[in-house]
């Protein structure tokens, strides 16, 4: 994932995702290691609450994942 995040900065010239890379990558693990059942549902709700974390929103609007889990940063 990284790499394909670099190439697509290098590319498209985009430099505010290489600031957001390494949450991006962080957050994918953290993903995919706290939903131990791997539940689909929950698994893609948590990955596209990246989109609405970088936006500075913090209620998600799905019923398996409706808000973040941490205090505000």
């Amino acid at each position: 994932l990284a790499k394909k995040l670099d190439t697509v900065n290098r590319e498209s010239g985009c430099e505010d995702l290489a600031l957001w890379k390494q949450s991006i990558v962080n957050h994918l693990y953290w993903t995919t290691a706290s939903t131990p059942d791997a539940n689909l549902d929950l698994m893609e709700a948590k990955w596209k609450s990246l989109v609405n974390q970088a936006q500075d929103v913090h209620k998600h609007g799905t019923q398996v994942f409706p808000s973040r889990l941490h205090p505000p940063l």
